[in-house]
Order: C-alpha cells, then sequence, then structure tokens
C-alpha cells in the first residue's frame, strides 16, 4: 500500500504571499522562522510555485504547469535551494555563486527565486558575503530563508528580512487531518499526531505504515521484558534507532508522568496503551519519572554530541524495566 503524500506547506502563509502579489507588495526578502518540519521549505517552494505558475485561475498554484512541475521536481532554471545535511555549515563559495547568479535576469519565469534552508548554518564569512545582496537586491529576484531560532541569525540579516513566523498545526487539528484527508486509521493518526508535537513535515519523515507497531516493539522491549542483549545491541549499532528509542521512552514517560496527575487520557500519546499505563503507574513515584525523564534527556544530549551511549542507554533499560 503506497502511504498517503502528506504536504506540509503552511496555506496560511501562502495566502498572504498571494495578496502580496495582487496588491504588489512582493518584498526582496523573507525570513521563515519556525520548529523543525513546521513546514517551512515546503511553503518556501509553494510560494515559488505560487510566484511563477503559469495557471493559477484565481488559485495560489495549479501545480500542474510546466512551471510548476519543475519546481516540484527541483530543474526550474530560475529557482535555487541552497541546503546542508544537519550539522554542516553552509560555506562562502556556495554565497559567492548565489550572488553572481542573483544578478542574472531570469531565464523564462517572472522572478528568480533563492531558497537557503537553515540560513543560521551560513559561516561568519558566507553570512558577511550575503548581506551585500540583502542591501542591494534585484528587481528580478525574491530571496527566502528559513531558520529554527531567530536569534541564531545575524541581527544585520534579520533587520533586512520580512520575518514570517510559522507554528505547529496543534495536535488535534492534526489528528483529524489525517484520519479525514489522508484515510490514517484513528489509533495511528492519535499517535503520530501527538509524537511530532502537530508538525505534518515530523510526519512526513516517519515510516506510518510502521509507526505503532515501531513504537510499540521499544517499549515493549525496553519496559515489559527482561535484560536482552541482542535487542539493545542491534538498537546501539544505529545512531537513528538509538535516537527514535530514547524519543519514544520520553513519551511514554511523559505519559506516565500524566497518568499519575490523572489527566485525560485523550492527552495521552501512547493512548493505544492505555492499560498498560495504568497497570505500572503505581510501580513509579514522581520523582522516579522525573530522574528517568532526566536521564533520557542526558542520552540524547550524549548522542548529538557524538559520545558513546552504550553504558546510559544499558541503565535505562535496567531501571524502567517493569516484568
Amino acid at each position: 500500500m503506497i502511504q498517503p503524500k502528506i504536504v506540509d506547506f503552511s496555506e496560511e502563509v501562502l495566502r498572504r504571499f498571494s495578496s502580496f502579489l495582487a496588491h504588489g507588495r512582493l518584498g526582496h526578502a523573507y525570513l521563515f522562522v519556525g520548529p523543525p518540519q513546521v513546514g517551512k521549505s515546503e511553503t518556501a517552494l509553494g510560494v515559488a510555485k505560487l510566484i511563477n505558475c503559469q495557471d493559477r485561475r484565481g488559485r495560489v498554484f495549479c501545480d500542474a504547469c510546466p512551471s510548476c512541475l519543475k519546481i516540484e521536481k527541483g530543474n526550474h532554471p530560475d529557482v535555487h535551494l541552497i541546503s546542508e545535511p544537519e550539522g554542516e555549515s553552509i560555506k562562502i563559495e556556495q554565497i559567492r555563486r548565489l550572488n553572481c547568479e542573483i544578478q542574472l535576469k531570469p531565464f523564462e519565469a517572472p522572478k528568480k527565486i533563492f531558497i537557503i534552508k537553515e540560513i543560521d548554518a551560513l559561516t561568519l564569512e558566507a553570512a558577511n558575503a550575503f548581506l551585500k545582496t540583502l542591501e542591494e537586491p534585484t528587481k528580478n529576484s525574491l530571496i527566502l530563508l528559513t531558520t529554527t531560532v531567530l536569534e541564531k541569525n545575524l541581527d544585520t540579516i534579520q533587520s533586512r528580512c520580512q520575518i514570517i513566523h510559522f507554528y505547529p498545526s496543534g495536535n488535534d487539528a492534526l489528528e483529524r487531518k489525517l484520519v479525514e484527508n489522508f484515510s490514517f486509521d484513528a489509533p495511528t493518526a492519535h499517535f503520530l499526531a501527538y509524537f511530532s508535537e502537530g508538525c505534518l513535515g515530523k510526519v512526513q519523515k516517519m515510516d506510518r505504515r510502521k509507526a505503532l507497531r515501531s513504537k510499540n516493539e521499544i517499549v515493549d522491549n525496553f519496559v515489559f521484558q527482561g535484560r536482552n542483549e541482542s535487542y539493545l545491541k542491534k538498537i546501539l549499532s544505529d545512531k537513528q534507532k538509538v535516537k527514535e528509542s530514547l524519543q519514544v521512552l520520553l513519551t511514554w514517560f511523559r505519559d506516565l508522568m500524566l497518568v499519575k496527575l490523572t489527566i485525560e487520557d485523550a492527552k495521552l500519546i501512547h493512548l493505544d496503551r492505555i492499560e498498560d499505563l495504568k497497570k505500572i503507574e503505581p510501580e513509579f513515584s514522581f520523582d522516579q519519572i522525573r530522574q528517568v525523564i532526566a536521564e533520557l534527556v542526558d542520552a540524547m544530549k550524549l548522542l548529538e554530541e557524538n559520545l558513546n551511549i552504550k553504558l546510559p542507554v544499558t541503565l535505562i533499560k535496567e531501571r524502567i524495566f517493569r516484568g
């Protein structure tokens, strides 16, 4: 079964850009600010389609004309995307190429669009080289930048852009959308919506068909099954699996705290395991839950710093096992 495609652009932001365009108020540079996977980059590509669409007919964009299709496939000559893997910097050579490219007239579109993902990844030299372009924009270009934290960017870059904030759609709203628009079953939709904290982009990055099975496997092996060297060895051999396991366990103990506080069941992430949560709740005190959460957070920090986490993960397993 093919997973339904989830488009995570912000319709509200696209409507704003449609209004800018209709009233001749389109600026030269915008900085999109919001949490990871909230739809900033998808929206930037949506803006590129909106501006260069050849068959709008009153809609935001048609998504079917040659221009829209080229942008979707990443081969439009007038739409340029700069993106580096997480943790890597955007170099001055890339910005110099952008500065040269932006001086050229569009090949076939009304405007050349330049999208830079995570602008805070610019090296200081690249940021300084980019300032001149922001200060002296060309008439036929539009610059769209994204960042997760506004304060991580130079004030000089912030001041030269119009800032647009992005917010998650909300857990309940996303849960309804996954059921009504993308035909997810209710338990899977609930878990994905709450686990992703209302961010469609996070759902898109997950294997939605295996989401419930995968997270329940983690809960079962860490919480309800005894020492399992082969399972731990498999998990510890894959950084992504370790990250996923820690995230799932963090949400499990978040739920355990809510059960202990008698918060309504509908707010639980692991609603499909409500009986298991209620069963083990008396076995953990508030202080024990807080301690486990603190250890999980510490383990995630070690993982991000590429340090050895075999011992911390093993100790967490021993602490939370309930046979």
